[in-house]
């Protein structure tokens, strides 16, 4: 399975590893005269692999242990650890590629420039607040962590 995804290409075998919110912006484009503009979908192998490649997925069973979940500061204290471990993580170097990649692929590709981009979780708690804008390498990589965190809110 791909780790990253082009919008356009999602079907229902996507489901599980795109998130339903991706899903229904593919169908929204296939079967309305509603625009949608591409995009390139972050699957659940890429989160995975970067939690597993990074080591966070033992810290995370760390922090995690013995945790309350009847006790809110117990679990706001947890979470606010869990999202610093986050952002804090290097991206390792096979995945950065990876997603730097397909990204001025999918740049160059795009009519006109693509000089911003937006991130978006999908399938987590959603706001505006859990949007984030790119501009750069750095700042895709970071925002793609931001959306990460978003998992772990309290």
């Amino acid at each position: 399975m791909e780790k990253i995804l082009r919008l356009r290409n999602l079907s229902e075998k996507h489901r599980e590893v795109a998130g339903s919110q991706s899903l229904e912006l593919a169908r929204l484009d296939e079967e309305t005269d509603i625009p949608v503009q591409e995009g390139l979908v972050v699957t659940s192998e890429f989160f995975e692999k970067f939690m597993r490649q990074t080591g966070l997925e033992d810290t995370l069973v760390g922090i995690l242990d013995g945790l309350d979940p009847e006790d809110v500061r117990d679990v706001e204290m947890r979470g606010r650890q869990i999202r610093a471990k986050i952002r804090e993580a290097d991206m390792p170097p096979g995945l950065r590629r990876e997603l730097l990649d397909e990204y001025r692929e999918f740049a160059e590709n795009m009519e006109g420039e693509a000089s911003e981009v937006t991130l978006s979780p999908s399938g987590t708690i959603f706001g505006t607040e859990d949007v984030s804008t790119a501009r750069n390498s750095r700042e895709i990589i970071d925002a793609l962590k931001k959306c990460y965190t978003s998992v772990f809110t309290d």
